[in-house]
């Protein structure tokens, strides 16, 4: 039987958000179709009253109806909207037709539709209610809104998708193809799956945390910024928290909870985030060896640095490094 998915499209909808889910569920039903099957995925792309929206690079996209037609959706995707900082998200969650959409959306979960959302359109399955006790993810720029405007959630920006139930939730823009994915799995296995990545060259990606950028996750935080800017300027020597918590002007238990509110991480985890992140980039763009960098972040020797790059990152110093003499350039 044919699944029906509906992409509910909202005013400043990211328009790789809607065609990079449309080309993977396309791409599967033209294999199935290929091997003599039926097309497993019927595709429908709904607005709030039916009419074209404006993407966030100002496209008209035409739209195949309006969200009436969700009653008789089997699953529902988000895709994200376009937002450049973590202050957009207020005006997003106040606009009545995110409002709407959360109504939609709660409807349709009571009818036992499977949901999805990428990137920013987590916020609006957070809002709906949907994510309480769930655990979820969104933009790594993003968690830890997430995370304070929404404290019932499990936020964890770090992953590329999360399965919780009949609530799918995936990271970034692109990772709308995950999410995909994920349905393309569910639905006609894994090896459809892989052919669908092979055919649109996309990589496995399981986790966001190579991209995530610490001082831009906690740059609302004064507190979390001080202890941040005392670490990097320390981070080849010993630090105990008692340390991080001075240097803030915070007792350790009151920066414990500091972090855990802004990042949902402990102060040692905290430490760790950095010094991976500040080797990850001399590791990119120094021809520093592995030992020597290790010591630079307060790490005894290469190996250590290794095997946490590996279960922290998921990354190899190998797949960091440039090839030598290799620099960014800009195609002419």
């Amino acid at each position: 039987m044919t699944q029906r998915i509906g992409l509910l499209a909202l005013d400043g909808v990211t328009d790789s958000g809607v065609s990079v889910a449309l080309d993977v569920l396309r791409a599967a039903n033209a294999i199935v179709r290929r091997t003599g099957g039926s097309e497993p995925f019927s595709v429908e792309v709904l607005s709030k009253n039916g009419k074209p929206v404006t993407t966030a690079a100002g496209l008209r996209l035409g739209v195949h109806g309006a969200w009436t037609k969700v009653t008789s959706c089997d699953v529902v995707l988000v895709p994200g909207l376009w937002l450049e900082v973590p202050s957009d998200v207020a005006t997003l969650l106040a606009r009545p037709d995110v409002v709407a959409c959360g109504v939609v959306l709660q409807k349709a979960a009571k009818r036992g539709a499977l949901l999805g959302a990428s990137c920013s359109g987590t916020f609006v399955l957070a809002q709906a209610g949907l994510l309480d006790g769930r655990r979820a993810t969104t933009a790594w720029l993003l968690g830890a809104e997430l995370r304070r405007r929404f404290p019932a959630i499990e936020v964890d920006e770090t992953q590329s998708l999360v399965a919780e139930g009949n609530l799918l939730s995936a990271g970034t823009v692109f990772a709308i193809a995950d999410l995909a994915l994920a349905l393309v799995t569910k639905r006609v296995g894994p090896t459809v799956a892989r052919q669908v990545m092979r055919v649109l060259l996309l990589d496995t990606h399981a986790s966001q945390g190579p991209y995530m950028v610490l001082h831009q996750l906690a740059n609302d935080e004064p507190a979390v910024r001080a202890a941040e800017a005392w670490a990097r300027r320390n981070l080849s020597k010993p630090v105990s928290v008692s340390q991080l918590a001075r240097a803030a002007a915070l007792s350790p238990r009151t920066l414990a909870r500091r972090l855990d509110e802004a990042l949902g991480i402990s102060p040692i985890a905290f430490l760790q985030r950095i010094r991976l992140e500040t080797a990850s980039q001399l590791l990119e763009t120094s021809r520093l060896s592995l030992d020597e960098v290790a010591r630079r972040v307060g790490y005894q020797d290469g190996g250590t640095l290794r095997r946490l790059l590996r279960r922290e990152r998921g990354v190899s110093p190998q797949q960091l490094r440039r090839p030598k003499g290799q620099a960014f350039r800009v195609p002419a």
